[in-house]
């Protein structure tokens, strides 16, 4: 009946060889694998948002935080006072490009010494030396443009989350600020999973509600060239992944003493930096531990709660 139809349809009778199934099996590798987790724990009371907010940011563990209703996001003591140098480095260059030649510095000098004072020491002018105007104008710019980066990558991914957040879970206006969102300065890790290692950054994201609520977020990128097999062990926080890892010091509560580590020989982000080597492998779930009871610490608060 077969054959039948195949001639009709000029289609050759005679049956298509198929090779035999390879006994090697193809093995699926991953070029760039992310995992995220999302860690909550209860409070015994209810979060006062504004008091709890207020010491993260003043002891500078978060570098910013938002409500739902705020328009800009709230920076720890440092970056407000970056973000006031930003403010007086647009003055010193709306300053120096108003300058042409020598005799415009010495106007300038004169009718503005204080101003003049900032933008020589700003640029580690010698003495007796007459800046450049091109040279001063490039300097002032780059500067204000780097002052510029930290204050955006403080506050984007929280600005982003707010508004993601206003388009989807709108609410009436009294609930609007029930919880708000802070971002927590980021450690550096080196993972193993098999043959593979990967140094990696993890950004931790906060939430509080004010009912009692304290969840983190972070997402871990794999080595590239992992298996699935290898992102399934990874998803799971209690596998032994982390073998060194550098932590800034705010991780710290006040007066707290750390149980082992080096400090790095350079500050990061203005803050000194605590390094680990592991003699056993530490997981995941055991940093956000440590995590968790330093922001419980920070913000008075206890485990318990009916969540």
């Amino acid at each position: 009946m077969l054959n039948w139809i195949r001639r009709a349809l000029n289609l050759p009778t005679d049956a298509v060889p198929v090779p035999a199934r390879s006994k090697k099996l193809h093995q699926a590798v991953l070029g760039e694998a992310v995992v995220y987790f999302a860690h909550t724990v209860p409070t015994s009371k209810p979060i006062d948002l504004g008091k709890a907010a207020k010491q993260l940011l003043d002891t500078e563990l978060a570098v910013s935080a938002a409500w739902p209703s705020d328009r800009s996001a709230r920076l720890p003591p440092s970056l407000e006072r970056i973000e006031r140098d930003l403010t007086r480095l647009r003055q010193l260059k709306t300053w120096t490009d108003n300058l042409n030649g020598l005799p415009s510095l010495v106007r300038g000098v004169v009718s503005h010494p204080v101003t003049a004072f900032r933008v020589l020491r700003l640029l580690n002018v010698k003495r007796n030396d007459v800046p450049d105007e091109d040279e001063e104008n490039s300097s002032l710019e780059t500067v204000r443009v780097e002052v510029e980066k930290i204050l955006v990558d403080a506050q984007k991914i929280t600005l982003m989350e707010k508004e993601i957040e206003a388009d989807l879970f709108w609410s009436e206006q009294e609930d609007l600020d029930a919880y708000v969102r802070l971002f927590l300065r980021m450690t550096q890790h080196t993972i193993r999973i098999g043959d593979k290692e990967r140094s990696i950054t993890l950004e931790p994201r906060l939430m509080l509600h004010r009912e009692g609520v304290v969840q983190i977020t972070v997402g871990m990128h794999l080595p590239p060239g992992c298996t699935p097999a290898d992102a399934i062990d990874a998803s799971f926080p209690g596998s032994p992944l982390f073998h060194s890892s550098r932590v800034p010091e705010p991780y710290a509560s006040r007066g707290a003493k750390w149980a082992g580590g080096e400090w790095a020989e350079q500050q990061e982000r203005g803050v000194r930096v605590r390094v680990f080597e592991y003699e056993e492998p530490a997981s995941l779930y055991d940093w956000l531990e440590v995590l968790v009871g330093r922001i419980l610490r920070g913000i008075g608060a206890f485990v318990g709660g009916p969540f």
